[in-house]
């Protein structure tokens, strides 16, 4: 899990992500090699 800084949560900051989760404004985008720009995105919902 990385950022995003620039909106309040660095790399590995758990507890800051979870309250982010719970309040449902987090977003997921999983980059792979084949997909350097995202493979995987989508909102995360409670």
């Amino acid at each position: 899990m990385i950022g995003p800084t620039a909106q309040g949560i660095a790399a590995g900051e758990f507890a800051e992500f979870a309250t982010a989760f719970r309040t449902g404004v987090t977003y997921a985008n999983v980059h792979t090699s084949a997909f350097p720009a995202g493979e995987i995105r989508a909102q995360l919902d409670r």
